[in-house]
């Protein structure tokens, strides 16, 4: 019989294309509200559509760039606009997620227009086969020590868009300045063919009411489903959400329509087994066999937490807080100890206050280090972080404490090998004992299978001539094979 084999597809989902690429926009200052002074800049991006020719993906979208201002009569007003943007990227593969994240991005005001320069990343993930060479069949005078080990494998994934609406009553009279959000997943199931993913919005309007300017926080929860083809019930899902725009109305009784468009991102991933064989021997021939060790990074959740930080900051005087906005988080360092997720980043935003003459806009930068509850065997991977500044109080002329809501999600791999005889060349007939008896003692780590190795037999042989506890053989023990004499006369 001949040895056959079988090619088996460990699949990933990774990185699998990067590319960073500027983009420019303008917002033009309506003529009858002149801008005095830039307060706060937003930019929110979301992906229309994309095509992969050879190795060469293509892709497009919008950017929703939005400022806030004070006028040349101190009055402090909000404008945004939409920008398209298109780009490309070498992929070389056509299972493939897109997704366009920005990385920074700078404002020049002239002549009443306020020009965006911003510099945007794209990332590519698609499946990548890591295909590794078992033996699938055996001759019967073939002795292999099999073992089983699993992994999680990728199946697919699938993106759904949402829109989340919200009407918030103000005072009347009230003037909507402008409306801050950030989406945040708080749990994700698989089921047939489809992931539905859990979570909420966190809704702050700005307004004018009189000479006051407060907000209204809103949590708004939302439950998507995402088509995923090949998804049970018994599958791992993770996900993960963004905001691609935001864009509200005021009606004549000051109620403020809120629209915020997301994008939302699944991928379902199944336990599949491995049967591997350890170690392989004939008892009629020589084999000469290739060994091979295959290391997989094997994706074992994701973990999505939500907490808080809170801390203070000095500015100068300060007669009035006006708003925070434009809050980003950035994660600089990741760790383990004990059973706690340690985090090291900072928290910026846009910090728009009043002194005793003027409206002021201020940078602010807030180190912090988290420590998350939750025990992690494995490697912490792809740490995902977003901000939301949800409560300043100003203490004194100076002083100011702000809370920050901050929603992590974090993906944990574990390194796993597989060490495996990867194939088989037979060689010579081997030569049969002629003792009738042959004797073998034990050692600490001899297994029924390695003895039989040793002895040259089928380890149904050595459990049938002598003494097996629970499978095992005890230390020092003689172990006798009989092996039949061909006497002729």
């Amino acid at each position: 019989m001949t040895i056959q084999s079988k090619q088996q597809s460990l699949e990933t989902k990774e990185i699998v294309g990067t590319n960073q690429f500027a983009v420019t926009g303008k917002v033009e200052i309506p003529s009858d509200k002149p801008l005095q002074k830039l307060l706060s800049a937003n930019v929110y991006s979301g992906v229309v559509n994309s095509e992969l020719i050879d190795t060469t993906l293509s892709f497009a979208g919008k950017m929703q760039i939005a400022v806030t201002y004070l006028s040349t009569e101190n009055i402090i007003e909000e404008i945004s606009a939409f920008i398209d943007y298109n780009s490309s990227m070498v992929v070389g593969i056509d299972n493939y997620d897109l997704s366009v994240d920005i990385e920074e991005f700078n404002t020049d005001e002239t002549e009443q227009v306020v020009t965006f320069n911003i510099l945007a990343n794209a990332t590519t993930r698609g499946v990548c086969e890591n295909k590794i060479n078992l033996i699938e069949e055996l001759p019967e005078d073939y002795v292999a020590d099999y073992y089983t080990t699993s992994f999680n494998k990728f199946v697919s994934s699938g993106e759904g868009k949402l829109i989340v609406t919200d009407n918030v009553e103000l005072i009347e009279g009230s003037k909507v300045l402008f409306v801050d959000a950030n989406a945040c997943i708080l749990s994700v199931n698989a089921g047939l063919d489809q992931v539905t993913a859990n979570g909420y919005v966190d809704l702050k309007v700005y307004y004018k009411q009189e000479d006051r300017i407060a907000s209204v926080v809103k949590k708004l929860e939302f439950n998507q489903e995402i088509s995923v083809v090949d998804s049970t019930n018994s599958s791992m899902a993770k996900a993960n959400v963004k905001v691609d725009s935001i864009t509200f109305t005021q009606d004549d009784k000051a109620n403020c329509m809120t629209t915020i468009s997301l994008s939302c991102l699944a991928e379902v991933y199944q336990v599949e087994e491995l049967e591997l064989i350890r170690d392989l021997y004939s008892t009629r021939k020589q084999l000469d066999l290739t060994y091979a060790c295959t290391n997989y990074s094997n994706f074992t959740e994701r973990r999505y937490y939500k907490d808080q930080i809170t801390s203070s900051f000095v500015v100068d005087e300060i007669s009035e807080v006006l708003y925070p906005n434009n809050a980003k988080v950035k994660i600089a360092k990741t760790s383990q100890e004990d059973n706690n997720i340690i985090l090291e980043g900072v928290v910026t935003f846009d910090f728009v206050y009043r002194d005793n003459e003027n409206v002021i806009s201020s940078k602010i930068t807030l180190p912090f280090v988290k420590s998350l509850d939750g025990k992690v065997s494995g490697n912490l991977q792809n740490v995902y972080a977003s901000a939301f500044v949800t409560n300043v109080i100003q203490r004194s002329t100076k002083d100011v404490d702000v809370s920050v809501d901050i929603c992590y999600e974090t993906d944990v791999f574990e390194d796993t090998y597989f060490e495996y005889v990867g194939s088989v060349e037979e060689g010579e007939e081997k030569s049969l004992s002629t003792s009738a008896i042959t004797i073998y003692v034990t050692k600490p780590t001899d297994t029924v299978y390695s003895v039989a190795k040793a002895l040259n037999v089928i380890p149904e042989i050595l459990i049938t001539q002598n003494e097996v506890v629970d499978g095992k053989f005890a230390q020092g023990q003689k172990i006798f094979v009989y092996n039949p004499l061909n006497v002729e006369f």
